[in-house]
């Protein structure tokens, strides 16, 4: 079967199922495993609690439930970038990302950052 040929509603995770892009980036069961290790993650290295919202870590979009020094939001948005990229890279395969992948991913964009 081609890419093509695929609709694209089906989850990609599990090709029968049937899902709208939120579904597949967030509520699906099997997606919502990535995104609570990365939201434990995140905590620890920030040292602060706070929801597990979509808005957080799809868009980066903070609220009053959360407030984040300078330093911390940058910090955030490394995580949260390395963390959508992870994502997306499993994008076309049947395999949930793997939260193993973030540390080197958060550690190369800061060397980038500090570099240039």
């Amino acid at each position: 079967t081609s890419q093509q040929s695929i609709p694209i509603t089906k989850v990609w995770q599990i090709l029968y199922h049937v899902g709208s892009f939120f579904h597949v980036w967030w509520s699906c069961e099997e997606t919502q495993k990535f995104w609570k290790a990365i939201h434990s993650g995140v905590q620890k290295i920030l040292k602060k609690t706070f929801p597990l919202k979509p808005e957080y870590y799809l868009l980066g979009i903070t609220d009053n439930d959360i407030y984040f020094s300078r330093n911390e939001d940058i910090l955030f948005t490394y995580m949260n970038t390395a963390a959508r990229i992870i994502f997306a890279k499993h994008w076309k395969t049947q395999n949930i990302p793997n939260t193993e992948e973030c540390p080197c991913l958060v550690n190369w964009m800061k060397y980038m950052i500090w570099t240039h």
